[in-house]
Formats: structure tokens, C-alpha cells, sequence
């Protein structure tokens, strides 16, 4: 068969083009490598080997590549005015991802650290930092919010023994602290605030037996809350630190109130205790000095001595009866009782013995001056519902004279060495009389009647011996 010129052309062209396909495809293996499976029925593998791999939009504009060099491999995406906006990839051995304004400005740096390996993120703001995330080689991270040139003013720490959390002022001062720190607080969260100055001021933390807020002036507390195991308190120390008071809220009834001096030595309490309150002030050395508290029998106050075991006032309302108690360094005491239906004023030397005894009921009122036990006063003034009486004895307790008045009249007696009367002198209405005795026995009578004034003198036995002037009849009258 003969060929045409046609064929032949067509024929040059094919092996041309050929040619061209061939060179193309030797071009195209350089990139692209075809890895068979080592066992049937699994898929190949298509390796692409390039430097850069360009990825554009439908119009051809070029928005995005993939790219390798000797010191970097990244994916970067572009936005549609050609900037780079978003940077993925590993550049001098470094990890970074870095997200980018129109105006090559970075919003975002995520890298690792090359001497820890340890990952970080920033945020900025027009290039400005504003946050940043931390890891650190030793189990621990952090977390900070900063300002323009870089200060953080926000901060957290997160490490294996707890965390931190801090607020800083724009002089570049801790304002706030948060903890969670074990080798910090070890018996639990803690927060400080701090003056501008960077002077902790006010600390909220836990404790073992509970929570304590404190307030801080110069250095030291100057207020505090705090939570024990038995209850709580409340401390307030004056500015210029020279006494504080403690409120406390404690269990088993013992909740008060203390004022302390500047040695914080206790000056003054007011507490609860089994039967009731008590308020109890102290001197410089302790001492309890003045106490009004409440016992079981009632209420009592109490002014003490520098002696703790003399007490020179003591003011009692046992059972609902008043009682006033005065005492002297020697040891004497004075005491004011007023009773269900009456009262008292008993004086009495250091060895408690009574020296006066006033008194009063509802039926008579007396004042006795030494009265002894089961023995008379040594002097008494008494008054009753139908007479007045004053007695007088010796130191040996026994009566020597009596002075006695009621509506009818009055009478004076006089008394041997054993209280045995001897002279009674006395008035009834309009008369008056008197008796001289010996023994039990009268011996004389001298009496002044309507009928005159006489005189009788009895015998040994009590029988009427002789009358003056004599008369003989109604003799037993006089």
C-alpha cells in the first residue's frame, strides 16, 4: 500500500507529540513516585516530591502553598490582597504556627521553645502582645495577659505542687494573689491583696481547723477573721497598736469578747459560760480586778484586790435577794442583805467575827453591837410592834441593863454578873416604881400611885417586912 503525503504527516506529528508526552512524563516522575503495595489488594501509594505546591482559586489567583526549603517547611494561606494571613510549618527546627493582619501585623504565635521543646502561644494586639501561654520543662505552665510593652498584668502558674494565679498594678506591683500551692499554703488556698505599693493588706486563706481573713496595716494584722475548730473570731487592733479586741464565737458556751493592751495582755472579757454571761476586766499583770458574772445561785459582782483571794466589794443578787459585801486589806468585812421580808448591815473584824448587826423585818428593827452566839449583844437597840428596847451587856455575854419603852410607859433593869435582874425602874401611865432585889427575891418596892408615893420592904422570903409611910390596910396592893 502506498503511502499519501498526508499520512506521513500525521504520522511525524503523532511521534512528535509523543515525544513531547514522553518528555513531560519524565518530567512529571521526577515529582511523582508510585509505591506498590506489598501485599495484593491493598492500595498504592503516590508520593509527590516538589518544593513548592501552589493552591489558587478558580480565577488563578495564587492563594495558599506548600513549600520545603533546606531550613523551613511551611503551609501558608494568603488573603484575597495577596498578604500572607496564616504561616503552619516547621522553620530552623522550630514548630510555629503565626496567624497575620492585612497589615503583616502578627494576631497570634504558637511555637516551641528550641532549648525546652516546651510549646508557647501569644496573642497580640496591632502587634502588641496581650496574652501568653506557657509550658515549662518541669511539669509546669503558665498562663499571662500583659500590656503594651510587655508587663503582664494578669498572670496564672500552674506547677506539680498547686497553682498561682496574680493581678498586677500598672507600677508593676502584685495587687492580687490567688494560691493553691501546697509548698505555699499547705492547708489550702490563699489570697492576698496588696496596696500599690506592693504591701499585702488584706489575706483570705484556709487553715487547719477552718478560714481566717486578715487586714494588714504596715506590715502587721491589724484585723482578723478566723475559723477553729471550736468556732470562730474576730480580732480588731487599734491604729496605733497599743490594745485590740477579740470577738469569739467558741463552743461549750465560751463565746466573748476580749480587749487586749499593746503587750497583748488581756485587759477586759465578756464571755458565756455554764449559767450565763460574765464580764471580768484585768490589771497589767493579769489579774482579774473587777468580775460581774453570772453563777447558778444568780448574778454577782466582784471588785478584787491586788490579793485575788480578798475581795473588797462583792454585790450579789442570789435568789432574787441583794447582798452588798465591803472588805479592807486587814481583812474586816461590812455586808448589806436585804431578805425575803427584810434586811441586814453586819459589820465584822478579820477573824469574821460580828462587831454590828442591823436589822429589820416586818415586824421589829434592832441594832446590836458585838452580838455572840446563843448570848446577848453587847449592846442592842431593838424596836418592836408595842416597844422600843435598849440592852446593854458585858464582854462575857451577859445582860447588865435593859432600857424598854411602849405605849404604857418605859422601864430601866439592871442585872447581876450572871444576867439575873437586880433593879427595875419603871413607869405605867401616870405612875412609876421601882425594885430592888436580891437573888430572884425583891426587897424593896417604891412606888408612886394615885394615893401617894410608898415604900415597901419585904422579908427573906418576898413577904412584906414594914411600909413607908405604915399601913395596915391593903397592904398587897401597893
Amino acid at each position: 500500500m502506498t503511502k499519501t503525503p498526508t499520512d506521513a504527516d500525521d504520522i511525524s506529528q503523532l511521534r512528535q507529540e509523543l515525544a513531547a508526552l514522553r518528555k513531560e512524563f519524565q518530567e512529571l516522575s521526577r515529582f511523582l513516585r508510585v509505591e506498590q503495595p506489598e501485599e495484593a489488594g491493598e492500595v498504592a501509594t503516590l508520593n509527590i516530591m516538589c518544593n513548592i505546591i501552589s493552591l489558587c482559586n478558580p480565577q488563578g489567583q495564587m492563594r495558599g502553598r506548600l513549600m520545603a526549603s533546606d531550613d523551613a517547611t511551611f503551609l501558608a494561606f494568603d488573603g484575597a490582597d495577596g498578604q500572607q494571613r496564616v504561616f503552619f510549618g516547621v522553620e530552623n527546627d522550630e514548630p510555629k504556627l503565626v496567624f497575620q493582619t492585612a497589615a503583616r501585623e502578627t494576631t497570634l504565635l504558637a511555637h516551641a521553645v528550641p532549648e525546652t521543646g516546651c510549646g508557647e502561644i501569644a496573642v497580640f494586639e496591632k502587634g502588641k502582645p496581650r496574652a501568653v501561654m506557657k509550658a515549662f520543662g518541669d511539669a509546669s505552665g503558665s498562663v499571662a495577659v500583659t500590656h503594651d510593652d510587655g508587663t503582664p498584668y494578669v498572670g496564672m502558674i500552674s506547677q506539680k505542687t498547686g497553682g498561682q494565679m496574680m493581678l498586677v498594678t500598672p507600677e508593676k506591683k502584685v495587687a492580687i494573689k490567688l494560691v493553691s500551692d501546697t509548698e505555699i499554703a499547705p492547708a489550702g488556698g490563699l489570697m492576698i491583696v496588696s496596696r500599690p505599693d506592693g504591701r499585702p493588706v488584706v489575706t483570705l486563706n484556709a487553715t487547719l481547723q477552718g478560714g481566717a481573713v486578715m487586714v494588714m496595716h504596715e506590715g502587721e494584722v491589724s484585723a482578723a477573721m478566723l475559723n477553729g475548730a471550736e468556732g470562730g473570731n474576730i480580732m480588731v487592733k487599734a491604729a496605733d497598736k497599743k490594745s485590740s479586741i477579740w470577738l469569739q464565737s467558741i463552743a461549750k458556751s465560751q463565746s466573748g469578747i476580749t480587749i487586749n493592751d499593746a503587750k497583748d495582755r488581756t485587759v477586759a472579757q465578756l464571755t458565756g459560760e455554764a449559767h450565763g454571761g460574765a464580764l471580768i476586766i484585768h490589771d497589767q499583770e493579769n489579774r482579774e480586778r473587777a468580775v460581774i458574772r453570772m453563777i447558778k445561785e444568780g448574778p454577782f459582782l466582784q471588785l478584787n484586790s491586788v490579793d485575788e483571794k480578798k475581795h473588797p466589794v462583792l454585790l450579789t443578787a442570789f435568789q432574787d435577794r441583794g447582798a452588798l459585801f465591803l472588805g479592807n486589806p486587814r481583812g474586816d468585812l461590812a455586808s448589806f442583805n436585804m431578805a425575803e421580808q427584810g434586811g441586814s448591815l453586819t459589820l465584822m473584824n478579820e477573824q469574821k467575827v460580828v462587831q454590828l448587826y442591823l436589822g429589820f423585818d416586818d415586824k421589829s428593827a434592832g441594832l446590836h453591837l458585838k452580838p455572840q452566839t446563843n448570848l446577848n449583844s453587847a449592846a442592842a437597840l431593838i424596836t418592836q410592834e408595842q416597844c422600843g428596847i435598849l440592852s446593854v451587856s458585858a464582854p462575857d455575854g451577859y445582860r447588865r441593863g435593859i432600857l424598854s419603852a411602849s405605849n404604857d410607859g418605859g422601864q430601866l433593869g439592871l442585872f447581876s454578873d450572871l444576867g439575873i435582874e437586880r433593879v427595875v425602874l419603871g413607869s405605867v401611865k401616870d405612875g412609876g416604881a421601882l425594885t430592888l432585889k436580891w437573888g430572884g427575891t425583891p426587897g424593896i418596892h417604891a412606888v408612886a400611885t394615885d394615893k401617894g408615893g410608898y415604900v415597901v420592904a419585904n422579908d427573906e422570903q418576898g413577904q412584906i417586912a414594914a411600909t413607908l409611910p405604915p399601913r395596915e390596910d391593903e397592904p398587897d396592893e401597893i
